[in-house]
């Protein structure tokens, strides 16, 4: 595992440290500790979300809520802040 290997891998691919590590049959912070070598840093959580996200889709992605789904939302977070209120 050389650096050219880690930057197709992780960077260009976004591959996660989990799936190089199973690929080269070594432990996962193995790989962590030489990206930080390399590089200095690994991804933010907020990163490798969005890339498994991008990747193997989500279930809300490109879907809207129907009307009726808006409504029960919308009289669940009133019912919720009038019980709230009712406290104080």
């Amino acid at each position: 595992m050389n650096r050219d290997y880690l930057d197709k891998h992780y960077w260009k691919d976004k591959e996660s440290t989990l799936q190089i590590a199973k690929q080269l049959n070594i432990h996962p912070n193995t790989v962590r500790r030489a990206i930080i070598k390399f590089w200095g840093k690994l991804r933010t959580k907020s990163e490798a979300q969005n890339i498994v996200i991008k990747k193997s889709g989500h279930q809300r992605i490109g879907k809207k809520h129907n009307q009726d789904s808006k409504d029960k939302i919308s009289n669940t977070l009133k019912r919720k802040e009038d019980h709230g209120s009712q406290e104080e």
